[in-house]
């Protein structure tokens, strides 16, 4: 008789600056090293490949999540308690929140959107001019071709249909970007550019000039750190994720208990904190934070 399988999605936070990344590297610990691992010791995967096994976004070393997506298949009279797996990967992961999706469900594929949040400590930029910050992201969105910030891969353009927003909260600069998807390193580098012109490095007027000539840094655009990016949320159509409020609780008293070696690092940190507060109360919600 065949097994009747089900599809299992769940949101998994990781504080990035303990990983080489998240995709499996054979020479470094990686987050989907630690999660495959911890799957397979709880008994609910054996082999990645006929679990089917997958995710939303790669992230780099340093860069953290709050709601990195991935999917596996399972017996379908299994019972999975994240609790028992949260005990192989904490305090560094946390599985937090999981839902059962579609037998075709594909966490990458299917995205209909990835918000990225960056986070500046506003202590490292005393003479952030706002208005002008705020202009230039307005500039930088939803520009037609981003390939003079990043090459893009050969089988694709620099086309992304992107937007930017900046909020100052208590003494953090929060820079969020939506889009389908990103090109790699992508959003560190109109970081750069953002921070430029809200220091006043780069005049508004010369960053316009440039989109409008097509032209392109001779010295590129250096990338802002990784440890301030966080895969922040994944939006899904029709995808319901039950919150697991002990999880949740688990890695409040994680991150209470850091020490942050960096302004950048502890400033992420605090806005993941921000965003897992608001989960105590409800039971469930939709596919976004």
């Amino acid at each position: 008789m065949a097994i009747v399988r089900k599809r299992i999605a769940i949101k998994v936070f990781y504080d990035g600056t303990h990983f080489h990344g998240f995709q499996r590297q054979p020479n470094g610990l990686s987050v989907e090293n630690l999660l495959l691992e911890a799957l397979s010791r709880e008994g609910l995967i054996d082999d990645f490949k006929s679990a089917r096994w997958s995710y939303a976004s790669r992230t780099d070393k340093g860069v953290s999540a709050l709601g990195q997506v991935v999917a596996f298949d399972v017996d379908k009279t299994t019972n999975i308690t994240l609790s028992r797996v949260n005990r192989h990967i904490l305090p560094s992961a946390c599985l937090w929140a999981m839902a059962v999706v579609e037998e075709d469900f594909h966490p990458r594929h299917h995205a209909l959107l990835r918000i990225y949040r960056y986070v500046v400590p506003l202590i490292l930029y005393e003479r952030m001019d706002f208005s002008a910050l705020k202009e230039a992201a307005s500039t930088l969105s939803n520009v037609d071709d981003y390939a003079w910030v990043v090459k893009p891969p050969k089988w694709r353009s620099g086309r992304v249909n992107l937007t930017i927003k900046v909020e100052a909260q208590e003494q953090l600069l929060v820079l969020e970007f939506k889009a389908r998807s990103f090109y790699r390193h992508l959003i560190r580098r109109l970081v750069t550019l953002l921070l430029w012109v809200g220091e006043g490095r780069m005049d508004i007027s010369e960053l316009k000039m440039m989109l409008r000539k097509g032209l392109t840094f001779k010295q590129g655009i250096p990338p802002a750190p990784p440890e301030g990016l966080i895969l922040w949320d994944v939006i899904y159509p029709h995808v319901y994720f039950k919150v697991d409020l002990s999880a949740v609780s688990a890695i409040l008293k994680c991150l209470d208990s850091l020490t942050y070696r960096t302004l950048f690092y502890g400033s992420a940190l605090y806005q993941v904190k921000s965003g897992l507060k608001g989960f105590l109360s409800p039971s469930s919600f939709s596919s976004s934070i």
